[in-house]
C-alpha cells in the first residue's frame, strides 16, 4: 500500500507520503514488513521560509542464503538455514 497527498496555498503547503509491505514469501520462513514514512510542511512569508521535514522507517527484512540442490529439489520452499535479518 502507497499514498501520498500534498497541497500549497502560497504561503502555507505539506507534502506527505509513506508506504506499507507486508511480504509473506515464497520460501518458508521469510515474512518482511516495510513501513516508511515522510512528511514535509513548509511556511513562507516576507522572504522567510520555514520547513519541517520528517522521515522515519520500521523495517523486518528477513531472507535466506543458498540451499543444497538437493534439499531444493525435495521442496523448493525449503529453507537450509534461518532467520537472516
Amino acid at each position: 500500500m502507497e499514498f501520498e497527498s500534498g497541497a500549497n496555498n502560497g504561503q502555507w503547503g505539506y507534502f506527505i507520503t509513506g508506504n506499507f509491505i507486508d511480504e509473506t514469501s515464497w520460501r518458508d520462513e521469510a515474512p518482511s514488513q516495510v513501513k516508511q514514512i515522510f512528511a514535509d510542511f513548509g511556511w513562507q512569508a516576507l522572504g522567510t521560509t520555514l520547513d519541517l521535514k520528517v522521515t522515519a522507517a520500521d523495517t523486518d527484512l528477513n531472507g535466506h542464503g543458498a540451499a543444497p540442490i538437493e534439499l531444493l529439489a525435495r521442496d523448493r520452499e525449503a529453507v537450509f538455514t534461518f532467520r537472516d535479518k
